[in-house]
């Protein structure tokens, strides 16, 4: 009987269902409790339409709480159970219970306001709840239900208890219910955006891997298959080991931005300022940018328009920036220019990173520096949605600003700000 019981109590209460599901499923044993309390109570006392009554909202909550428990919600299951429970039985225990049975109507008014789905629905179908008992509550004062001459002070005031009280618990409720939805809802969407991004980072991991692999293998074919080494082996090992190497300082990076991204959902960014020239960064960026794959045959320029300052910034910060507009300049764009320029502008550098590839779809733009902005528009498919945002995190932590300054079919062009000091 025990394990019965617990078993119910665990489907009912299970942390799976829904929080309004859960809340109904309390309010609905609150009832089923408060009916068959007063079915009890009215068989000792011989009341066969109070017995009824109780026993009547007994049965329809317990049915009502698993339809709610075990499937999805229907209209015409919650039009029943406020026509039949609250609209019929409630009134008819009340008529029996008197004055003390004015906890059944706010039983009534707080199962309502979980039973629909919808804030403003919920709200409407109390409000007529409200209006509905509150002429009850008249009717039960003034004959043939009552012998006494009417106390309109008396139902004012019952009414007007009954309205503030029940409205409040009603509107509480409300108002806590959609609100938690509102936060669970978006808990489940970054749930999956994060589950997504791990399915195609996981992904992404698998063409680097797969390179080095079969690189690594075809170089070692050719050292246990040959014995004099013409100068053909020679620089297809050589070619080989370049490109292991640029595998590899791929995964490295894709590692680094997974470390990076789980420091900043910590809160953790930490800038690093010291004085750099744009000079050096460019010099930097120009020997990584060889390391990037030579597929689109693309060349890089680099700019630097008048007399730049000397940025007080963390400069590994700004060549990851940079680095990852490059590469995102190169992976979509095809025997082009990868430009990258600087100029001073005010008490600020404002540096800029464009390319003659496709463009970007105006689709995509809202989604450039969200994070985990997994979308697929016609045959373009977001990459794995970090590097954006994090150049934007560090960008806004060392006082600049980054955003996408145009872009069209003859190419894109991004620009971030920094200040001199």
């Amino acid at each position: 009987m025990l394990s019965y019981l617990k078993n119910i109590i665990t489907k009912f209460f299970d942390k799976e269902l829904s929080f309004r599901i859960r809340v109904f499923n309390v309010i609905g044993l609150t009832g089923v409790i408060v009916s068959i309390a007063s079915a009890v109570n009215a068989a000792f006392s011989n009341n066969p339409v109070l017995v009824f009554a109780s026993a009547a909202a007994a049965v329809v909550a317990v049915i009502m709480m698993y339809i709610f428990t075990f499937t999805k919600y229907r209209l015409p299951i919650k039009i029943i159970t406020v026509t039949v429970i609250f609209c019929t039985v409630f009134p008819m225990i009340f008529f029996e219970v008197g004055d003390y049975g004015m906890i059944i109507f706010v039983l009534g008014i707080l199962f309502s306001s979980v039973l629909f789905e919808k804030r403003k629905n919920a709200i409407l179908i109390c409000l007529a709840l409200l209006l509905y008992y509150s002429v009850i509550i008249v009717i039960e004062h003034i004959p043939p239900f009552s012998n006494d001459k009417p106390d309109f002070a008396e139902i004012r005031m019952q009414i007007m208890t009954f309205i503030l009280n029940s409205g409040a618990i009603a509107i509480t409720v409300i108002w806590l219910i959609d609100a938690y939805e509102r936060q669970a809802e978006k808990l489940q969407i970054m749930n999956k955006n994060k589950i997504e991004f791990l399915s195609n980072f996981s992904h992404e991991l698998k063409t680097p891997l797969t390179s080095i692999s079969g690189y690594a293998q075809f170089g070692e074919n050719i050292i246990k298959t040959t014995e004099n080494f013409t100068e053909k082996d020679i620089n297809q090992i050589r070619n080989s080991f370049a490109k292991i190497s640029r595998s590899a300082s791929y995964l490295d990076r894709m590692s680094t931005q997974l470390l990076e991204i789980t420091m900043i959902e910590q809160g953790v960014v930490v800038i690093n300022p010291a004085p750099c020239v744009f000079r050096d960064i460019a010099e930097r960026i120009r020997g990584q940018f060889d390391t990037l794959s030579n597929d689109s045959e693309n060349t890089l320029e680099v700019l630097e328009i008048g007399d730049l300052p000397i940025i007080n910034t963390d400069p590994d910060k700004v060549i990851q920036v940079l680095f990852n507009l490059i590469k995102n300049a190169n992976r979509h764009t095809k025997n082009g220019v990868v430009t990258l320029s600087a100029k001073r502008e005010d008490d600020r550098v404002i540096i800029t990173v464009a390319d003659t590839g496709s463009g970007i779809p105006n689709e995509l733009i809202p989604l450039l520096f969200k994070k985990y902005p997994q979308t697929i528009i016609g045959e373009i498919k977001t990459e794995h949605g970090i590097g954006l945002y994090i150049c934007k995190t560090y960008i806004n932590a060392m006082g600049g600003e980054i955003s996408l300054s145009k872009t069209s079919e003859a190419g894109s062009e991004f620009l971030f700000s920094l200040p001199i000091k």
